[in-house]
């Protein structure tokens, strides 16, 4: 499963810094990037003189425990039809462009990473993206989709008001 994709400047990994355990999953750069590595020792120190490093970190921690906690809970009480609306959504607020036909998504994401996203096979998902076109939700263009309808979306997701 695909957890989570980040972004420049994001922060994985923090979990063997603080309990000094293994790594509980692995990461793939998807293109040329630039990773610094910080030893347990060495953020002990740190953390040790910086209380604002400390909230920092317990912030970060909070986040992911937050993120893998609404995860969990997804694939237990969403149906695939909501949990690939709900991803749209999410994914559409953060690399999403507004344009005058509605939100776009130039995703560099195949369907099979969509389904890993959600839980899901690629089929399925790619059966779910074809019913929300059929349905106007959205536009399908290659890689590329435009969200025309965020708010039906958003019921199919659950989190409508």
């Amino acid at each position: 499963m695909l957890l989570v994709t980040l972004g420049p400047s994001s922060v994985f990994g923090e979990l063997p810094m603080v309990d000094g355990g293994l790594r509980s999953a692995s990461a793939a750069a998807l293109e040329a990037t630039t990773v610094l590595t910080v030893t347990r020792s060495a953020l002990l120190e740190a953390l040790r003189g910086s209380p604002e490093l400390a909230d920092s970190l317990l912030g970060s921690l909070g986040s992911v425990v937050r993120r893998l906690t609404d995860q969990a809970a997804d694939l237990v009480f969403l149906a695939l039809h909501g949990r690939v609306a709900k991803l749209l959504l999410s994914l559409a607020e953060e690399r999403g462009t507004s344009e005058a036909d509605g939100r776009t998504l130039d995703l560099h994401l195949t369907q099979s990473d969509l389904a890993n996203m959600v839980g899901g096979s690629r089929q399925s998902v790619d059966h779910v993206l074809n019913s929300f076109e059929r349905l106007r939700y959205l536009e399908l263009d290659g890689r590329r989709i435009v969200i025309r309808k965020p708010e039906l979306l958003q019921r199919r997701s659950g989190q409508s008001d």
